[in-house]
């Protein structure tokens, strides 16, 4: 299965890194596929959802 990740701003990239671990942790297959969503991705691409 593949998982679109997507961090957002603030504490969301924390929050998501340990929600990964997790993930990992139960044993369930994924791959992660990581996508920038917020203000960090409106800097870089004028879009804050890409």
């Amino acid at each position: 299965m593949r998982l679109c990740v997507l961090g957002g701003d603030g504490i969301g990239p924390e929050v998501t890194a340990a929600a990964l671990e997790v993930l990992q942790a139960s044993g369930l297959e994924f791959t992660p596929e990581a996508a920038q969503i917020g203000f960090g991705a409106y800097e870089q691409t004028g879009q804050s959802f890409p």
